[in-house]
């Protein structure tokens, strides 16, 4: 069972490859494009990574792959943290690419002279829901108020390795 199995992969030619597409390789599973390298005239290498594992595959030009466009996978979206000089904040995001396009749960401001002040963006009116704090401070208040709507939701945290 895998987490593509609901979605029609295309078939594609191995040299239509693309960095990011899911490919269903010959050891029988989806793995993650990493490169791919043309190697002469009807061959190329194909890098993959599933989990932590690279793999490298030796491919003709023309073979037929069961290919998951990267455009085409439906991420689950997840409470992501994104932070600035100016700016922290907390998104409900398909992708950490696009952070700033997701939906808004949590945002924290610098306001010279006054300190951060942090808004809970999940409610009717964002009103700030502290003043005057250190960035430190107001960078721990959006997370919690991330991982509560996280919660509520029954979304995943990624924080990239912030706490």
């Amino acid at each position: 069972m895998s987490e593509y199995d609901e979605v029609e992969p295309l078939e594609r030619r191995a040299d239509r490859l693309c960095e990011g597409d899911q490919v269903f390789t010959a050891a029988g599973r989806w793995e993650t494009v990493k490169t791919v390298e043309r190697t002469g005239r009807s061959a190329l290498v194909v890098t993959t990574e599933t989990g932590r594992r690279s793999c490298r595959w030796v491919l003709n030009l023309w073979s037929l792959l069961p290919v998951l466009p990267a455009w085409r996978r439906r991420a689950e979206p997840k409470v992501r943290f994104w932070s600035n000089r100016e700016q922290v904040g907390a998104t409900l995001a398909d992708s950490a690419h696009d952070i700033h396009t997701g939906y808004g749960l949590a945002g924290a401001y610098v306001e010279r002279g006054q300190g951060w002040k942090v808004y809970d963006l999940t409610t009717a009116e964002p009103n700030p829901v502290a003043e005057s704090l250190s960035k430190a401070k107001a960078t721990a208040l959006v997370k919690k108020i991330a991982r509560t709507r996280a919660a509520e939701l029954g979304a995943a945290v990624d924080f990239g390795g912030a706490r």
